[in-house]
């Protein structure tokens, strides 16, 4: 009997080999397919779940914890994903749903690892730090959101009260000596100046800022003093003025020939502080600068307009002479005119009478009482008449010092 047995060909040996590896090549990758489509499907399945009970807006609104088969699965899929802050987040709310503070405690600081990823992810921590008064991190989440332009009206409306609350107001100024994308709104947002206690806290800011030598923009600073001022808080709109401005000792004498007042921009009167040259437009009546350098003054003679004004730094235990010089016929020029110290808290009007002519007869001096507070106002407005009579000429220089 014939024992040997017949070796296959070394051909067929090896497609059959391949013929094995191949089937077992589509069995792995079947199951790998299966396996991501069944996590697809469950990933999806928690995503509806999670943002039904805890997405949305309202990150204060009550939610509903997960059940048990929920959580399980949540808990399963984020060991398998570790990197999606949506499976953390859903989790995070799940605890804080459940009052388990040591687990919130645990999603929370993951979250917080991986970053920028989720829109709710950081809303949820922010209102966390909020009820913890953790600041830095809350001013920290805010500057993110700005950065990014996410809910960044919302974002900015909670800076604007970090600057309200003394503790946080330090890490404020040292974010916007960093000159953040947002520094520019949140200056340009006068409108919170209206209120007593933004005023203040502004105030602050701003001191903290100059005391640190920061760089400050005119449409940074002018908002609160103009807005101080408007609110009979002169002494610290004096303040920030004078360490902006750094007009020099104080004197009531300040851009008497009008150089400083030359290099502001027509354009932006609202950016003209109170201790500067204000010029009067309306009706009847125009007051510009001069290429010259002085002030041009047009009038037809009706009512009694403001033509310039400015706050004076002066001391109200002594009389005040003010020289105006004009341009031409000087005599006319002077008649048209009336000179007083304005009291905006009191009201209280001290008017200057016109005195003599300078020893040079090209300015004419007037001279008054003292005024009723500190800071007044110089007040040159159009004379009251028994009839209109048109008024045009220049005003070169306004000298005033304490007599």
């Amino acid at each position: 009997m014939n024992t040997d047995t017949k070796a296959p060909k070394p051909g067929k040996a090896l497609k059959s080999g391949r013929l094995l590896l191949a089937i077992a090549a589509f069995a792995v990758f079947n199951s790998l397919v299966a396996a991501a489509y069944w996590q697809s499907r469950e990933l999806e399945a928690l995503r509806t779940v999670g943002k039904l009970r805890f997405a949305g807006e309202n990150e204060e609104k009550k939610a509903e914890p997960f059940d048990g088969a929920e959580r399980k699965l949540a808990r399963r899929l984020a060991a398998e994903y570790p990197y999606r802050q949506e499976l953390l987040y859903f989790l995070f709310r799940d605890a804080d749903a459940r009052k388990d503070v040591k687990q919130a405690d645990f999603f929370a600081t993951q979250m917080a690892r991986l970053g920028w990823r989720n829109t709710s992810v950081q809303r949820s921590l922010l209102i966390r730090a909020a009820k913890d008064r953790r600041y830095d991190e809350l001013l920290d989440r805010a500057d993110a959101m700005l950065r990014r332009d996410v809910l960044a009206d919302q974002a900015l409306q909670l800076v604007f009260l970090f600057e309200l609350n003394a503790q946080v107001r330090q890490p404020l100024v040292k974010a916007l000596m960093n000159m953040p994308t947002w520094r520019g709104e949140f200056f340009a947002q006068a409108g919170i100046l209206n209120n007593p206690a933004s005023r203040l806290a502004r105030f602050d800011t701003i001191s903290h800022l100059l005391d640190a030598r920061a760089t400050l923009r005119r449409d940074e600073v002018a908002p609160l003093v103009n807005a101080l001022d408007r609110a009979g808080d002169v002494r610290r709109a004096e303040n920030i003025w004078v360490r902006f401005a750094k007009p020099g000792p104080k004197t009531a004498d300040f851009d008497p020939s009008f150089q400083r007042l030359a290099k502001l921009d027509p354009d932006r009167p609202d950016l003209t502080m109170p201790f500067e040259w204000q010029l009067g437009q309306g009706t009847g009546h125009n007051s510009y600068l001069e290429s010259t350098g002085g002030v041009r003054i047009e009038w037809d003679g009706r009512g009694v307009p403001v033509f310039m004004k400015r706050r004076l730094r002066l001391n109200s235990a002594r009389p005040v002479r003010v020289s105006i010089s004009f341009g031409t016929d000087i005599m006319a020029a002077s008649a048209a005119i009336d000179v007083a110290l304005v009291c905006n808290a009191s009201r209280v009007t001290t008017p200057l009478d016109k005195k003599e002519m300078a020893a040079d007869r090209d300015a004419v001096i007037f001279t008054g009482a003292a005024p009723a507070c500190d800071l007044p106002e110089l007040v040159i407005s159009g004379g009251l008449r028994d009839e209109a009579s048109p008024a045009d000429f220049s005003v070169r220089s306004v000298n005033v010092s304490a007599i």
